[in-house]
């Protein structure tokens, strides 16, 4: 109970306590953590702070490891086309294109090769209609004229040996009916006899 003084004040009741506890003009002390989540604002930068050096150490590693994986992929390509024309010509004694001199297909020409190869369109170079060419898993592969892109975006160039003498020239004499080129990573054609090359051939 409350009992009050002469003066009307007061006094403390006999269900309180007059001392021992925190006085109403002391602060409890906060500590900054974020709701709900544990960790205090220090440990969180702290976390954050590890995490980014690490990644920082780690990505040249995964970014290397990205970039053999593109070239792997590239060197399977440019043995996939050469094989596929090679096949295209066990099966109708022809290569898949109508110049009859050893000719360069690139972006703008190597999509009539390929969707022969494909059989993508009506053609009367591939009657039977038999997919040589399959399309790789690989989102992209393709574009919208039928082009083989390799893992850069760019074409994979194509010279045939249109004249059948068994050789085409590409940088030096080539001994072989088909020559199949990616530029690699730089998207620029180097001469693939040099060291520092990285293009992609068929005859490396």
């Amino acid at each position: 109970m409350m009992k009050t003084t002469r003066r009307g004040q007061r006094s403390v009741g006999s269900g309180q306590k007059s001392g021992g506890g925190l006085s109403a003009g002391r602060a409890r002390p906060v500590r900054h953590r974020l709701s709900g989540s544990g960790f205090t604002l220090i440990e969180l930068l702290t976390v954050i702070v590890i995490i980014a050096i690490l990644a920082a150490l780690l990505f040249p590693a995964v970014k290397k490891v990205l970039q053999k994986a593109e070239i792997n992929q590239a060197r399977g390509d440019v043995k996939n086309i050469e094989h596929a024309i090679k096949a295209f010509v066990t099966e109708y004694g022809y290569l898949p294109a109508t110049a009859t001199v050893d000719t360069w297909y690139d972006s703008g020409s190597a999509s009539s090769i390929y969707n022969v190869l494909r059989a993508t369109t009506a053609s009367t170079l591939n009657p039977r209609k038999i997919v040589f060419l399959e399309t790789p898993s690989r989102k992209g592969a393709f574009d919208g004229s039928g082009n083989f892109l390799d893992p850069w975006g760019q074409v994979y160039y194509l010279k045939l040996d249109n004249d059948y003498d068994g050789v085409i020239d590409h940088h030096g004499t080539r001994r072989m009916s088909v020559v199949v080129v990616s530029y690699g990573p730089n998207k620029i054609q180097d001469d693939p006899n040099l060291s520092q090359s990285d293009d992609i051939v068929n005859f490396q």
